[in-house]
């Protein structure tokens, strides 16, 4: 018998709930469009290491994750996560780049 690509179709029920977590670098940053006060860091990680080469614009992820069987549950950046958790610890003048998004997803 071959093997088979995981997720195999006899196991993909299975996963149905599954979580996945993951983030991500927004597209006007590493195109070098929208470096939100950021520029240091566009240079060493981007034109300078080439550490970051792949990003997406916040619009698309719910839908390249929907492709391959992934619904989208939550999405935040630098606003949200000062907001839910720099404003709580006495900590929310402090200003956090919206460089990197994290997503909450869930197999369906």
């Amino acid at each position: 018998m071959a093997p088979q690509p995981w997720p195999c179709p006899a196991r993909a029920s299975t996963l149905a709930g599954l979580s996945l977590i993951f983030s991500y670098i927004r597209q006007g940053f590493l195109d070098g469009s929208n470096l939100d006060g950021c520029d240091a860091a566009y240079r060493r990680f981007v034109a300078g290491q080439g550490i970051w080469r792949f990003s997406r614009h916040r619009g698309v992820v719910a839908g390249l994750l929907a492709e391959y069987g992934w619904r989208e549950l939550e999405q935040v950046g630098g606003a949200e996560y000062a907001e839910r958790f720099l404003t709580p610890a006495d900590r929310g003048g402090e200003r956090v780049p919206d460089l990197e998004r994290c997503v909450w997803a869930e197999k369906i």
